[in-house]
């Protein structure tokens, strides 16, 4: 038909009387063909999806469907089978496959660096404190300033991490904690 002819590159004249296994490929499911072929084997209907090749080698999603005619008496005197370019189709749910993955992605991501960056608050607020009630000549107080750089460092990966989940915050910037308390009180 026309449509075939569109469908995959091939004149009618190349392909009448020919098995439509030329279409088939490396990418082609081997369970599909199976699943094809033992439909009519036996007879019956079959409705499958299939990566084929254009004549010119380029792939696309042949949806196959197969019925069997029978005459008067029953018996089997041939198939129509109806091919449809699922190409689009099929192009669509994988890129939606594709964003849901990566949307669950950045939810775990977004999970984990919020958690890990509520453990690293709580070593940095340590370690500032330790260093503030140190004396600015004890060894400690430069042995703690790795910690803060570390804590600092963690923190602002977590916040990149967030921002990839959507979660990060827009503005940063130092806030006076005491402040905020005296206006809430």
């Amino acid at each position: 038909s026309p449509g075939f002819e569109r469908m995959t590159g091939y004149a009618a004249g190349e392909v009448v009387g020919r098995n439509c296994r030329f279409l088939q490929g490396p990418g082609t499911d081997p369970e599909a063909v199976t699943e094809l072929r033992e439909a009519i084997r036996h007879a019956r209907a079959c409705d499958v999806e299939l990566l084929n090749y254009r004549k010119d080698g380029t792939p696309f999603w042949n949806g196959l469907s197969i019925s069997p005619v029978r005459d008067d008496a029953g018996r089997l005197t041939h198939f129509v089978g109806v091919q449809t370019d699922v190409t689009k189709r099929r192009t669509l749910e994988d890129q939606f496959r594709q964003a849901q993955k990566m949307d669950a992605f950045g939810q775990l991501a977004g999970g984990v660096a919020h958690d890990f960056n509520n453990l690293m608050a709580g070593v940095l607020g340590n370690a500032t404190l330790a260093r503030e009630g140190l004396d600015a000549d004890s060894p400690l107080h430069e042995m703690l300033a790795p910690i803060e750089d570390a804590a600092h460092h963690a923190a602002s990966l977590c916040q990149q991490l967030l921002a990839f989940a959507g979660k990060g915050i827009s503005s940063r910037g130092a806030i006076d904690v005491q402040h905020l308390v005296n206006e809430s009180i």
